[in-house]
């Protein structure tokens, strides 16, 4: 799947690209490499505030959903 993200990428825009893959799942699920990922792509964050984003946004789908 990520080269054929950096595939399209390169033919839209005529450029050379990387993709990194940054997931950040709602049960605060992270892949063992993220660190690394996100200091590639120069987001200067922590993982501990990725996961609280994460879960925050999971607890309001999930709370729209209920309200229903």
């Amino acid at each position: 799947m990520n080269q054929d993200l950096r595939i399209k990428v390169a033919r839209l825009w005529d450029i050379k690209r990387c993709v990194v893959p940054v997931v950040v799942g709602s049960l605060n699920m992270i892949s063992e490499d993220l660190a690394k990922c996100l200091k590639k792509i120069g987001i200067l964050t922590t993982i501990q505030l990725l996961k609280k984003t994460a879960l925050k946004g999971s607890a309001r789908v999930l709370r729209t959903m209920l309200e229903v």
